[in-house]
């Protein structure tokens, strides 16, 4: 009986195949040059053998939700010095963002890594600086309401906060439900606001005030006495 033939045997290695670089691992860090914090990336290959460069791509304000390619390097690290950091800031608000991609010695490439934000300000780059200003500082975060002084006569003063622009209505109830007075029915930018409840012509007794803005609704208390 005669042994199967063979004809056609193929030994597989893997450095036969070029292979797609796998995404490299970035990590952030900071690199102060010149008393100057700039964005420092950690970057690492994955160990790939036939590994050429990193390609480093950036968005700024300038191009919101575009990445443009700012550098090449052999290096496992890499510093921006176009970018100046933020620092000090309470609430950071992350304003440019960096991603890397791995080419092999036959150009091939990675898929994107992680994306790594910054909080920075680059007056070059014709965008202003990402610190918070004056004006933001004053805008309320999140609504709130109070009434003083309580109880009152005849006047009472009701201080209210809106973080977000929109129609805002104030209604006065007497101790039974009904409506006596409406203060505010209005469109209102995000701000702090106060309207006046005055009194002169109702009797003391206790009163209730009902703000309405957007999604938020809340009822409270005040006191007439006379």
């Amino acid at each position: 009986m005669n042994s199967p033939s063979v004809e056609h045997v193929y030994s597989i290695y893997a450095d036969d195949h070029d292979l797609k670089p796998a995404p490299p691992l970035i990590f952030k860090q900071t690199a102060t040059i010149n008393d100057t914090l700039h964005p420092k990336l950690r970057l690492f290959s994955r160990g790939e053998r036939d590994f050429q460069e990193f390609r480093i791509y950036r968005e700024t304000p300038d191009e919101p939700d575009v990445f443009f390619l700012i550098a090449e390097t052999g290096n496992d690290f890499y510093v921006d010095e176009d970018i100046d950091l933020v620092g000090g800031s309470s609430e950071p608000s992350d304003n440019v963002f960096y991603y890397a991609i791995s080419v092999d010695n036959t150009n091939y490439t990675s898929s994107p890594s992680d994306t790594i934000p910054y909080e920075a300000e680059c007056e070059e780059c014709g965008w202003d600086q990402m610190l918070v200003s004056e004006e933001s500082t004053n805008k309320p975060r999140k609504y709130e309401v109070s009434n003083f002084p309580n109880p009152f006569n005849p006047i009472a003063v009701i201080n209210y906060s809106i973080p977000v622009e929109g129609i805002v209505k104030i209604t006065v109830y007497n101790s039974i439900g009904q409506v006596i007075q409406e203060l505010v029915n209005e469109f209102k930018d995000p701000g702090n606001y106060s309207a006046e409840f005055n009194g002169n012509n109702f009797a003391s007794g206790l009163y209730f005030y009902r703000i309405e803005s957007g999604n938020f609704v809340a009822t409270k208390k005040m006191l007439l006495i006379k």
